[in-house]
């Protein structure tokens, strides 16, 4: 369903889109995808620091061996693409984020209170005629 989306929005804003924002890398796949739909564009994602506890224990990640594997495969992904940066910090942080965007897709926490403050920065972060994009979010846990 991603992939649909998103290509039908690199027809219509291909060369419109000069800054995205993704927030919530999880493997880096939608970064990845993202910059071959826009390459043009400068793609920032960020997602929890590698030694964050919540980033440990979630996704099977849960034994050094298994995070370690699973980091090694997302930074070589994000790294095969020259126009995606990836921030290591809490999404929670994008509050003094000064830089703004043309799309921001919201795929980071997928519950409240992160979420809202996920939707939140994003309004602050959107360009006058940007998009923001959720992906599978509830406001009830």
């Amino acid at each position: 369903m991603t992939l649909n989306f998103f290509s039908s929005l690199s027809i219509k804003f291909k060369n419109q889109f000069t800054d995205i924002l993704e927030i919530g890398t999880y493997n880096g796949k939608n970064a990845f995808l993202l910059s071959l739909l826009f390459p043009n564009a400068n793609i920032i994602t960020i997602d929890l620091p590698d030694n964050d506890q919540i980033f440990s224990s979630s996704y099977n990640r849960d034994t050094e061996n298994r995070k370690n594997i699973f980091i090694k495969k997302r930074n070589d992904l994000l790294n095969s693409s020259k126009n995606i940066n990836m921030i290591q910090k809490s999404s929670v942080n994008l509050l003094n984020f000064k830089k703004k965007f043309d799309l921001i897709w919201v795929d980071g926490a997928h519950y409240s209170p992160i979420v809202c403050f996920d939707i939140l920065n994003s309004i602050n972060l959107i360009k006058n005629d940007g998009f923001i994009l959720c992906d599978d979010i509830s406001l009830i846990n």
